[in-house]
């Protein structure tokens, strides 16, 4: 008995070495996430470790081949409809910084699309009130991905209001993350389905709590109402987004609504993450063009573009790269909202060395935490950021805002947060918008906040208790590894 106890330890022990060596040599892991991986390979019981890591640690196995084939095929027709091959078609206003889109353009293979109408949503309540609006006066086609939605009001309200429009001859697709829904029982799909609509669960388990890429989830919030019509931001769908929370409230959340030509490539990425979970091709129905991506009429100008980022994307960390580039190109002001500050190595340095430059750099994040390792992750970097001449703010109650505004020129909002799983794990997707009024209404929405908001200093760091400080050096090491 004793023998194979210690044959099994060996063999778990050799996996755990081919598990870092894989790590290395094949999935080119950050250094830092490979360091926090031996590390749990070290404390951690070998069996115990070997299973965190194929369930936490191992990448999705995707055939972009065939998607990325198929998304080719609808790229090159969208190209007979949109211009945005070249940017030399940007704003010419010289006050006005288009350096970020030109960065998407050439990095991120971004398109630029210049006649859009953005609105921006600066409560859950607001969003959710023009989406069902919205929802009510589709006449084709209605697409849908949250990373959740809850059986709850909310989420009742928006399976009712599908199913209303399922019965009017409206074309409904709902696609939902199997993780971000693992608590919630899917009953509240099955009269939408029933009714006629289609639902998918991506990266779908067929064990409840048995899924060997939990770690891998699609973060995005994307609606798009007959193609003409987008929404992305923050919101998922569920009563505590809209301060009915009994802890995490007041719930702060920024989502926006597109109308124009942006809207194409909120449709293109949902057709691609429709490909992952259904056989079915679109591309191959009749009045394909017209029916999903129709010509629009908008003439405001808005500059923006759709960047998307995750295990599908050629480069994994497109919004992260843009993300650093907006930090650098800041001249006068940075600001940024976000509910989890897991910064590497990059991001800390960009965000300290911009403010050395003379920039004002403000962050905020939020005082009430829902995910404690994280919260204690993002609280250890205060110190430092405050020594760099970074104002650091937590705002009183819990802020949900991916939101980044630079210069009064750039604007992004998304799903992407500042911490490596949105950056290294998450399928995740951001507007980057160019354009004076939009970053003048985002910065108006972000200085509204530091009124209900507490400014940190030097007092912050020197209160903590020696525990508080031993378990952010814990939480800030492993944090890399979820």
């Amino acid at each position: 008995m004793a023998i194979l106890v210690l044959v099994f330890s060996w063999v778990c022990i050799s996996l755990n070495i081919l598990s870092v060596l894989i790590m290395i040599f094949l999935e080119r892991k950050d250094i830092r996430s490979i360091q926090s991986w031996i590390l749990a390979f070290l404390l951690l019981p070998p069996i115990f470790s070997l299973y965190i890591y194929f369930v936490f640690g191992c990448g999705p196995k995707l055939n972009k081949k065939k998607i990325d084939e198929r998304n080719h095929r609808i790229f090159n027709e969208l190209e007979k409809i949109l211009d945005y091959t070249e940017y030399d078609s940007l704003p010419d206003d010289p006050n006005l910084d288009t350096s970020i889109a030109k960065f998407n353009f050439l990095h991120n293979k971004s398109a630029i699309t210049q006649f859009n109408d953005v609105t921006i949503f600066n409560t859950a309540y607001d969003k959710f009130e023009d989406l069902i609006k919205t929802i009510k006066s589709a006449k084709h086609t209605i697409h849908i991905l949250y990373y959740i939605i809850k059986n709850d009001n909310i989420g009742n309200l928006l399976i009712d209001t599908l199913v209303n429009k399922v019965k009017e001859g409206v074309k409904v697709r709902v696609i939902y993350d199997d993780v971000g829904c693992i608590c919630v029982s899917k009953s509240l799909f099955k009269k939408l389905i029933n009714a006629g609509g289609e639902v998918y669960p991506f990266f779908p388990s067929y064990l409840k709590f048995i899924n060997l890429n939990l770690n891998y989830r699609n973060h995005r919030k994307i609606v798009v109402i007959d193609g003409k019509i987008g929404y992305v931001g923050g919101v998922n769908v569920g009563d505590e987004y809209m301060s009915l929370h009994k802890r995490l409230r007041p719930w702060k959340d920024c989502h926006i609504k597109i109308v124009g030509e942006a809207v194409n490539f909120l449709q293109l990425q949902f057709m691609r993450d429709l490909s992952y979970v259904s056989n079915h091709k679109i591309e191959t129905e009749d009045n394909f063009m017209e029916k999903y991506f129709p010509k629009s009429e908008v003439k405001n100008k808005a500059c923006t573009q759709i960047v998307a980022s995750g295990p599908d994307s050629n480069n994994y960390e497109n919004i992260k790269s843009s993300y650093i580039r907006m930090i650098y190109s800041a001249k006068k002001e940075l600001l940024i909202q976000t509910p989890y500050l897991a910064l590497d190595d990059n991001l800390l340095s960009s965000i300290i060395s911009t403010a050395k430059s003379g920039v004002k750099v403000k962050i905020m994040i939020p005082k009430i935490y829902d995910k404690r390792i994280v919260y204690r992750a993002s609280t250890s970097y205060v110190n430092q950021l405050i020594e760099a001449g970074v104002d650091v703010y937590l705002y009183n109650g819990f802020i949900h805002s991916k939101v980044i505004v630079m210069d009064n020129s750039v604007t992004s909002i998304g799903t992407a947060n500042f911490n490596m799983r949105s950056f290294s794990l998450n399928f995740e997707i951001n507007a980057f918008i160019t354009d004076f009024e939009i970053a003048r209404q985002a910065k108006e929405i972000f200085y509204e906040d530091i009124k209900s908001s507490t400014k940190l200093d030097e007092n912050f760091e020197k209160n903590k208790p020696l525990l508080v400080k031993l378990e952010e050096s814990i939480c800030r090491l492993f944090v890399l590894l979820f």
